[in-house]
């Protein structure tokens, strides 16, 4: 997994990246809470942590953060058909401030990804229409959409720039600069965890 525009230039090279963001895109705010998994196997919803390792017994015991979903998702999804073999992730907000930042207004669940698995192995990751069609079918929150279609030459720069430490304006935060050439993120919160940026 590629983490930054920078780590996609070294390990890719800038034909990639340049690939990457010539393409339609949708960006994503990354949110800084917790993160949750759930796949259908067998007649069993089961739970997953973001590092893919199921949440068990053990887990519960010593941590209750998911508590509340591992209780509440069962019910809320009871009678939803869901596919086998497809993981839903899922942002997992259960207070206003879960982690560093605070959130006001915000789904308590918002689904952001799915992928298809064979013997646990991710074999297709399903793009943002069918995350949004299906975020419907579960009552939950759409991915945190900040910037839909394709990015001009400047909003290209800027984002390149910052992320490899060559932006000139110093003074302006993250945020501030995302605001300035995307327009207003999904949490309207003064700092912001991160973006994703998904292309075809």
């Amino acid at each position: 997994m590629i983490n930054t525009l920078a780590g996609a230039l070294n390990r890719k090279g800038a034909s990639f990246v340049e690939k990457l963001l010539n393409n339609e895109v949708i960006i994503t705010e990354k949110l800084d809470t917790y993160r949750i998994q759930f796949e259908k196997i067998g007649n069993e919803l089961v739970f997953f942590k973001k590092d893919n390792t199921p949440i068990g017994l053990t887990e519960r015991v010593l941590n209750d953060v998911w508590e509340d979903a591992l209780v509440e998702l069962p019910i809320l999804l009871e009678k939803v058909k869901l596919p086998t073999n497809v993981r839903f992730g899922l942002y997992y907000t259960p207070c206003e401030r879960p982690l560093r930042i605070p959130y006001a207004n915000i789904p308590k669940y918002i689904l952001t990804d799915m992928t298809r698995r064979e013997n646990n192995k991710v074999v297709e990751n399903y793009d943002y229409n069918e995350v949004s069609q299906w975020s419907g079918l579960l009552c939950m929150g759409r991915p945190p959409v900040i910037f839909k279609g394709r990015l001009n030459e400047i909003q290209k720069k800027v984002l390149l720039d910052y992320d490899t430490k060559q932006y000139g304006d110093k003074e302006l935060s993250f945020t501030k600069m995302i605001e300035k050439v995307l327009g207003a993120t999904y949490s309207k919160e003064n700092i912001i965890e991160g973006i994703i940026i998904q292309s075809k």
